[in-house]
């Protein structure tokens, strides 16, 4: 995420009082370029007791495989990765 564009999206949130729904959707394999600290974000968010009270076990378990899930090689692995690098 680029902190500039967030902050930028942040203050359209409070001017606009925009209220996010806290969704949780990843079907497709990830690649972003800084994936380490995405997933120790994520790690620590689904420990909140307050998420864990709003979706079952079983959710945060399938997220977990999700996650891992690997792109097979080809032309379509390489140009999603290429473009979360940009």
């Amino acid at each position: 995420m680029d902190d500039a564009k967030a902050h930028a999206l942040i203050e359209i949130f409070v001017r606009e009082d925009v209220r996010p729904v806290p969704n949780i959707i990843h079907v497709f394999p990830i690649y972003p370029k800084d994936l380490a600290r995405f997933e120790s974000h994520l790690a620590a968010a689904f420990q909140d007791p307050g998420l864990r009270a709003c979706y079952p076990a079983a959710f945060f378990q399938e997220q977990y495989q999700t996650r891992r899930r690997v792109e097979p090689a080809g032309p379509v692995r390489e140009r999603r990765r290429r473009s979360y690098l940009t």
